[in-house]
């Protein structure tokens, strides 16, 4: 898979996708908007690279320590690490909390 696909990507979330930041501010509602914020940041970004360096299941929930690259969206570093807690439901991302 293109590592920058628009639409391959939101295909492994939910519709009604939530991503929220730890403290609870909404940053994308649903898929559509996950496809347009996505979409703006891979054409932005070409050199965007995004590693996982750690990784923990129990039950629905997922944890990433990402690594994060040539990132150019506004309000993001350009590089660091963050934490994303991901809910599975049903084979699909339900929710994502992001630490940055």
């Amino acid at each position: 898979m293109d590592r920058q696909d628009v639409e391959r990507f939101p295909s492994y979330y939910a519709d009604d996708v939530s991503v929220v930041l730890f403290d609870g501010t909404p940053m994308i509602k649903d898929k559509e908007v996950m496809r347009e914020q996505y979409g703006k940041l891979f054409a932005d970004s070409p050199d965007l690279r995004v590693t996982i360096a750690n990784r923990m299941a129990a039950g629905e929930f997922v944890v990433d320590e990402e690594h994060q690259t040539g990132v150019h969206f506004e309000g993001m570093p350009a590089e660091g690490t963050g934490l994303c807690v991901y809910r599975v439901v049903e084979g699909k991302i339900a929710r994502m909390m992001v630490l940055l």
